[in-house]
């Protein structure tokens, strides 16, 4: 296999940036994928710079080229290939992960070419590199770390903060019962895979994660009760399973259970663009009075 120079990488994070014009990215995709292309932009002039440079030629700068070439490659799929009815819970983990090697990569590439500075191109300075530096390192986000973080405390006596679980939700878009309901199905179907595969510490965590999503849907399901409408308490039985609201348009399906039809319907049309089919045919029945 050929290994991929300056010019391929350059060729690579080139093709990353044209990826926030394809319109089937969907949003939480696109706002962990801005945070690379901030990174990226940071890095790419500097790498334009030296593409022609004897410099571009050292073996320690190559390897770091190549490990950044990998991992750029595997940012695009991530981006890519997440859906909404995948884990949002996982996507960020791996993203993440991702966004930390690049980090770090990018910052060992400028370090490098600090230490060579006597070999750099007249529109690059050592302070200049620094200064790109410093802006990377001060990139990108921590929602991995508020989930671990959270799980943390969830485990033990203290609990899982509100100020952390709000941090999640809003930047997950997990404020839903829905929402929550899409995100602990989409769980357990990776710790199925992780069973199958034998991965136990996989497995493990996964089972904390579905907890924490259990819990935040726990306390949704107490904040909905305690909400009044009209100052009269709505009764339970009056509330969508899915949207824990007041139903204004109820339907029933074929199994009796009863929905708001809007949220129903959207039900479906997540599953249709996931499968292309839906996972059951629902006919829906409107209640009347």
């Amino acid at each position: 296999m050929e290994i991929p120079s300056l010019k391929s990488l350059l060729n690579s994070i080139n093709h990353l940036f044209h990826l926030a014009s394809r319109e089937s990215i969907c949003e939480l995709a696109l706002k962990f994928y801005s945070s690379f292309e901030e990174i990226l932009r940071l890095l790419k002039p500097i790498l334009d710079a030296i593409v022609d440079n004897e410099i571009s030629s050292n073996e320690m700068l190559q390897a770091e080229f190549v490990e950044l070439w990998h991992c750029i490659d595997d940012v695009g799929d991530v981006v890519m290939n997440f859906q909404l009815l995948m884990s949002k819970f996982h996507f960020v983990i791996e993203v993440e992960s991702l966004m930390e090697k690049v980090r770090g990569h990018g910052i060992q590439i400028l370090e490098l070419l600090q230490s060579n500075d006597h070999s750099l191109p007249g529109e690059l300075s050592s302070a200049s590199l620094e200064h790109c530096v410093q802006k990377i390192k001060n990139t990108g986000s921590n929602v991995s770390s508020l989930i671990t973080e959270a799980i943390k405390g969830h485990m033990h006596s203290s609990g899982a903060t509100s100020e952390n679980l709000a941090n999640i939700a809003d930047t997950l878009s997990l404020k839903s019962n829905q929402e929550l309901l899409i995100e602990a199905v989409a769980l357990e179907k990776f710790k199925e895979n992780a069973e199958l595969a034998k991965k136990n510490d996989e497995v493990d965590f996964i089972d904390q994660m579905i907890n924490l999503v259990t819990h935040m849907h726990e306390l949704l399901v107490l904040t909905k009760q305690s909400e009044t409408y009209s100052h009269v308490s709505i009764p339970p039985d009056f509330c969508c399973p899915l949207s824990l609201e007041l139903m204004t348009d109820p339907v029933i399906v074929a199994s009796g259970q009863t929905y708001a039809k809007a949220f129903i319907r959207r039900w479906i049309d997540l599953r249709l663009q996931r499968h292309g089919k839906p996972w059951r045919i629902l006919i829906l029945f409107p209640i009347t009075l």
